[in-house]
């Protein structure tokens, strides 16, 4: 299954498109467009009553489709482009519709979502017999990456194909590391613990990428905060020896004192505090709501 982003599958569904905007389509397209408003004056949303007419009318559709002039001598491939953009079509204009959530599906989301959220916490890789030779953190969290595009997509096939793409980077995953290490990995149960683990950490893996991301950044402007400084900062605190002033130059200084250079520098050192303090702000609030939430969890 192609993912729904790839430049086939767009190419697919424009093809459809581009087909029913032809004159020889009107009667194709009167049937969408009568099916889309029956559907949409039926009341309230029914999962079971909705569903059945839906594929009842692709089943229709597929028999007109393949009888249509417009696909006359078409190869299986080319009538199955066109029912995937017919899905496509009809579910984003139905999305509303076809995946309005029950208050009794609201409840149990928010339930399940509450349950996850817990283990994010204490939920660890050993705790799912996943063995340290497939830990490989920048491998799953391209495939979290993967399964959280879900969301972005409104047609059932373009979710699974999110899904399948999420898959199948934890089976190169299990691909490679069977290949460099000579070892015959069993399947299911390397695969299913892996799929298990990222299903749960989705939010968390991106909190620890970006609580990285901010590390290397700090150590980076240290070094280069501390190669900057270079002799001034030494010949302001050796004699005193001060060694509390190497981390913090000029605080004892004057302003009327500090050469043209020396402003230059300190500016160069405010902008570095600035920076850390704006991207520990951002973790430190985010690190905040985590904890808040298992906070009131246990509360509850």
């Amino acid at each position: 299954m192609e993912s729904p982003t790839s430049p086939a599958s767009r190419l697919d569904f424009y093809d459809f498109i581009g087909r029913m905007r032809r004159p020889a389509a009107a009667d194709l397209f009167h049937s969408i467009r009568s099916f889309l408003a029956s559907l949409s004056q039926a009341g309230e949303p029914n999962a079971e009553v909705d569903g059945g007419r839906v594929q009842t009318f692709f089943a229709e559709m597929e028999t007109a489709i393949r009888d249509h002039p417009l696909w006359a001598n078409a190869t299986n491939q080319e009538i199955d482009n066109a029912l995937e953009g017919l899905e496509k079509y009809i579910m984003t204009k139905l999305f509303d519709r076809a995946f309005a959530s029950s208050a009794e599906d609201a409840k149990s989301d928010i339930e399940i979502s509450e349950k996850i959220g817990l283990l994010q916490h204490f939920v660890r890789p050993h705790h799912l017999d996943i063995p340290k030779l497939l830990h490989n953190e920048a491998a799953w969290l391209l495939a979290v990456k993967e399964l959280q595009k879900i969301n972005s997509f409104k047609s059932p096939r373009e979710k699974l194909s999110c899904i399948m793409s999420c898959c199948q980077v934890i089976n190169n995953l299990l691909l490679n590391v069977s290949m460099s290490n000579d070892r015959t990995l069993s399947g299911a149960d390397d695969f299913l613990p892996i799929l298990i683990y990222i299903t749960i950490k989705e939010s968390v893996f991106q909190t620890h990428m970006e609580s990285a991301k901010l590390g290397n950044h700090i150590s980076v402007a240290s070094t280069s905060s501390s190669q900057g400084l270079g002799t001034s900062t030494t010949g302001l605190n050796e004699e005193s020896g001060d060694t509390e002033g190497l981390k913090f130059p000029f605080m004892d200084s004057e302003t009327e004192s500090l050469t043209p250079a020396e402003v230059k520098q300190l500016h160069e050192l405010y902008r570095q505090v600035v920076t850390r303090y704006t991207l520990l702000s951002k973790a430190l609030r985010k690190l905040s709501v985590d904890e808040d939430q298992l906070l009131n969890s246990v509360d509850d």
